[in-house]
């Protein structure tokens, strides 16, 4: 009876909350907290579940002084009792930690979840689904703190328990799956945050309540805002709006957030009829006990009606929000917000006066080693050119950008790739503006002006520190930490990263809740305990000085290290800034292109980037051979131009008006490319006498010339050749096992979605065998070769370093699916992945039957020499200005190989067999890598004119090689281990 006497109070209580009825339901709370909390005649059990149900609805409510009153007086009665119970106490002392997360009070609340902690520990153990709620709540508490890595060893065990020793409790599983992803988000590691997020939404689609669905939806789009994905940002915010309106009512904390964030992505998105809506509803709302949320509201709106025009009304908004109790931040960017007002009504003295207030309040408050800080100088260094002093202005631009260069090399080497990837993303506004200015000072100046006043190498030493630095910095050093398998050098190297991550967190993200002057204290005393460290490491690993060393870099150094005989062509793509129009008009892309000899810096601009970047796009032949991967055409543009017209003309744009071709004798050619020249394979260029550029040079591509100056050096002494090969892509027998959990299940119907099948490629078998007869023949034969079914995932877990491992299959890149993390849409096919990809079941060795950019992350290749990816396409992925293509390549190369084979066009079975015998022989005979792909292309071009009378480009072009160059040491060496196949056909 007792059962259905609380059943009815609490259903009562929910109706209450349903018609938004908080007066009512205070009412009935306070009798039943009388009659029912108060007395002794309820069990514990009962009087739990009434409790939760009040904390919840007052919570719903946005009660929160309510809530603690309710709370604390029966934490207090039950203390007073003398008997008190340990268990309930420990729950009430739980949800008052609860209530003062939600308020903000950390402190308090991390007192109160320890003091819960302590006693359901010594009452129950860490196994109970109490305790376990106890370590989820202090995660979360320890995410909000910046404290992320403990927060991620206490998810990783309470998603352990869940998972492996409580059943049930199916809501707290997907709530701490949820949290977790949260944590991730914070650290940076959005594909991470975004795997968490899908496993936990597609299990609460299937077993919980909207409610749940819609607070993981709206992390998503909250993610996706941070990323800068707008679409997906505001598809997903979209619907957790409409959500939370309907069902929290418009005057919720949560509607009112997730509204805000809704028109930030319309606003991104220019459609600001759909912001403007988002707005009228925000005015509706009641924000009075959420100051700094309405704020930041006010802020949003001001800049709303800047893009609408009403720059006066915005202005009369900003200054009020002034006279508001804001934070520094919040105070910098109101200061920042009202100096663009002032520029877009030409009042630039006025501006100057603000956005000096604000740099000097940064400094002052927070400090200059903060991105806000460059921000500032960003707009110093407009209002600058607006007064006509572009020497000041670029002074100061050049200041924002290598400050920016610093953090973002802490960055990179400290926090997850894809962080540092997005970050750089932010920062690349004001390298735009520098590069804009550049472009206008070349024009209105000599040569010899720009050398005397060094901007051409202030220019170029400030993308020398920027270019490719997500990929370059650091794995080299830990890397050969690892070699070194020290423990004590491992304990530093993780101690120094978890300082770095807390500098990173505290100058770029604001997730710690101390004032200003503590912030900038603590920020003194990490940095020194980081410089202690990165000295006691360099003394044991010299290598590690690889990052004071590149931050010192300059283009002197670089062309000291450039080899005799050889051209360095560096590009780099950006948005041209119009300094004098206002923020809606299109910006105009281009290039600067450096061409660099050791006695020479020449440059370039290509005034329109979608010109040039039409003419590579047509180089790429249509042709439907037979070939390892899905031809999908990404444009649709009738070919007024032939592949080889357009490789002519590029030739003609990249070097026909540039003297250092013709002046100069070298015969080697490499190239760090950017924007869309990382799908031209320039060796395939016509040059003006009609031959193709690699019938002339060697040609190598890397990602940044710092490669050049910091050679990677490579101590593999193993001999072992690793081959790929000839995979079944669909397997006929024992199709009957089960998918094994969530995480692949979602993985299987992003790609069934996605991708056609596969057809078989026999030219692969052949290729195989071609391979290792031309390495048995050098003596080579510690050789394993992999074909049919035991090309799968269980087979590709075992890999340990080989000096060479090579991959014939197909390849595939999801060009479309931009909500989904780079590394997770690219990859090769493995056997067993039409089946996967038709909705079958198969044995749990093959996987899902395929090896994605993410899977790459996790093989060990530290020492391996060269990877070959011989299928189509294997060099595509999702590009950046200045960090190249974040794909196969750039997940093997963060992985320690020293360089790697891809293709960027679709390449034909029969013809890539060819190439790559003859690759494998001149690698054997000791040539550098460069050389050797050279002679293999000009030999088989040779060969197709003596049969065809011509050799198109498109059967021999598409493969390229990055990274190192070196030739293979000690390849071959005479060894007595014989070559090993796998696989047989079923």
């Amino acid at each position: 009876m007792e059962n259905v006497h609380v059943g009815k109070i609490i259903k009562k209580m929910k109706e209450f909350a349903k018609n938004k009825d908080l007066n009512g339901f205070k009412e009935f709370t306070k009798r039943v907290i009388q009659e029912n909390l108060l007395n002794k005649q309820l069990n514990y059990s009962s009087k739990r579940a009434i409790i939760k149900a009040i904390n919840e609805i007052n919570l719903f409510f946005a009660d929160f002084n309510k809530n603690e009153e309710f709370l604390l007086h029966l934490l207090d009665q039950e203390r007073k009792r003398q008997n008190g119970k340990q268990d309930y106490i420990a729950f009430l002392i739980n949800l008052v930690g609860e209530l003062y997360y939600f308020m903000g009070q950390y402190n308090f609340a991390l007192e109160n979840y320890k003091k819960a902690l302590d006693i359901r520990y010594q009452l129950y153990g860490d196994s109970h689904p109490d305790t376990i709620e106890c370590y989820s709540n202090l995660a979360l508490l320890y995410t909000e703190l910046g404290r992320l890595r403990e927060a991620e060893e206490l998810f990783i065990l309470t998603l352990k328990a869940y998972e492996s020793k409580i059943s049930g409790h199916i809501q707290e599983y997907i709530t701490t799956i949820w949290n977790a992803g949260l944590m991730y988000q914070y650290w940076g590691k959005y594909s991470l945050a975004m795997e968490k997020y899908l496993t936990a939404m597609e299990i609460s689609q299937l077993n919980v309540t909207k409610e749940l669905t819609d607070s993981i939806e709206n992390n998503l789009g909250v993610l996706y805002l941070e990323t800068g994905n707008y679409q997906a940002a505001e598809q997903y915010l979209q619907k957790s709006s409409e959500f939370t309106l309907q069902y929290y009512g418009i005057n919720h904390p949560k509607t009112i957030i997730t509204l805000n964030n809704l028109v930030s992505a319309q606003m991104n998105l220019e459609k600001l009829d759909k912001a403007e809506k988002g707005f009228l509803q925000l005015q509706q709302t009641e924000k009075s006990s959420m100051p700094i949320i309405s704020l930041k509201i006010k802020i949003n709106y001001a800049v709303y009606i800047i893009k609408t025009g009403k720059t006066q009304e915005a202005l009369a908004l900003l200054k009020g929000c002034l006279e508001k109790n804001t934070t520094p931040e919040t105070r910098i960017k109101i200061f920042s917000h009202i100096a663009k007002i002032q520029v877009i009504h030409k009042n630039v003295e006025k501006a100057f006066e603000t956005i000096k207030k604000a740099i000097f309040y940064q400094k002052e408050v927070i400090g200059r080693r903060h991105i806000q800080y460059t921000k500032l100088l960003g707009l110093l260094g407009l209002i600058l050119i607006h007064q006509n002093k572009k020497d000041e202005a670029f002074k100061t631009l050049s200041e924002s950008t290598q400050l920016q260069n610093e953090i973002l090399l802490q960055v990179s080497t400290s926090f997850s790739k894809d962080y540092a990837w997005n970050f750089l993303q932010k920062i690349k506004g004001e390298l735009n503006e520098l590069l804009s200015l550049f472009y206008i000072l070349q024009k209105e100046s000599t040569p010899k002006k720009l050398v005397k006043c060094k901007y051409i190498q202030e220019i170029y030493e400030i993308l020398l520190k920027r270019k490719a630095v997500v990929f370059d910095a650091g794995a080299e050093r830990y890397h050969q930490i690892l070699k070194k398998r020290d423990p004590d050098l491992k304990r530093l190297f993780e101690k120094l990263v978890k300082i770095k991550e807390e500098i990173v967190l505290r100058t770029t993200k604001g997730y710690f809740s101390d004032s200003p002057e503590e912030n900038q204290k603590r920020l003194n005393k990490l940095t020194s305990e980081a410089e202690i460290l990165e000295n006691r490491i360099s003394i044991v690993v010299p290598i590690y000085s690889h990052e004071l060393k590149t931050k010192q870099a300059t283009l002197q150094q670089l062309k000291n290290k450039i080899p005799e005989k050889t051209l360095f062509v560096d590009i780099y793509k950006f948005h041209f800034f119009d300094f004098f129009t206002q923020e809606k008009t299109p910006q105009k892309e281009g290039y600067i292109i450096f061409y660099l000899q050791k006695s020479k810096t020449e440059f370039l601009f290509i005034e329109n980037a979608a010109e040039i970047e039409k003419l590579i796009k047509k180089t790429e032949s249509a042709n439907d051979n037979p070939n390892r991967g899905v031809i999908k055409n990404s444009y649709n543009e009738a070919h007024d131009l032939t592949p080889e017209n357009a490789l002519g003309k590029l030739w003609h744009v990249l070097f026909g008006t540039q003297d250092i071709i013709n002046n100069s004798n070298f015969d080697s050619i490499c190239f760090s490319p950017d924007g869309e020249f990382f799908n031209l394979p320039f060796e395939a260029l016509i040059c003006k006498n009609g031959e193709y550029l690699i019938e002339n040079y060697r040609v190598q591509y890397i990602n940044s010339g710092r490669q050049l100056i910091y050679e990677q050096s490579n101590q593999n002494n193993k001999d072992t050749v690793m081959i790929f090969a000839n995979p079944l892509f669909e397997i006929k027998k024992n199709l009957k096992t089960s998918v094994k959990n969530n995480k692949d299940r979602i993985k299987q119907t992003l790609f069934r979605n996605e991708l056609n099948l596969f057809p078989q490629l026999p030219g692969t078998a052949s290729e195989a065998e071609k391979i290792v007869k031309v390495l048995k023949k050098h003596h080579i034969n510690s050789t394993s070769v992999y074909t049919h079914e035991s090309v799968n995932d269980s087979e590709l877990k075992k890999i340990d370093s080989p000096k060479i491992l090579h991959f014939a299959t197909h390849g595939f890149y999801l060009e479309n699916r931009v909500d989904i993390h780079p590394f997770s849409r690219c990859g090769i096919a493995l056997s067993g992945i039409n089946n996967i990809l038709k909705g079958e079941l198969i044995p749990f060795f093959f996987e899902d039957g395929m090896l994605t950019g993410m899977d790459i992350l996790s093989l060990n290749l530290i020492n391996t020499d060269i990877v070959v990816l011989s299928a189509c396409k294997t060099g595509r992925g999702q590009m950046a200005s200045g960090e190249g293509v974040m794909g196969l390549c750039s997940a093997l190369i963060a992985s320690g190989v020293s360089s790697v084979m891809v293709s960027i066009w679709n390449v034909p079975d029969i013809f890539t067999v060819r190439l790559m015998s003859s690759f494998y022989e001149n690698l054997v005979a000791g040539m550098k890598k460069s050389e050797a792909l050279k002679r293999s292309k000009q030999k088989l071009i040779l060969s197709l004119r003596t049969q065809w009378g011509e050799a198109p480009s498109w059967i021999w072009g598409g493969f390229i090689l990055y990274g190192d160059d070196s030739a293979i040491r000690n390849l071959s060496m005479p060894s007595n281990i014989d070559t090993v196949v796998h696989g047989e056909k079923n």
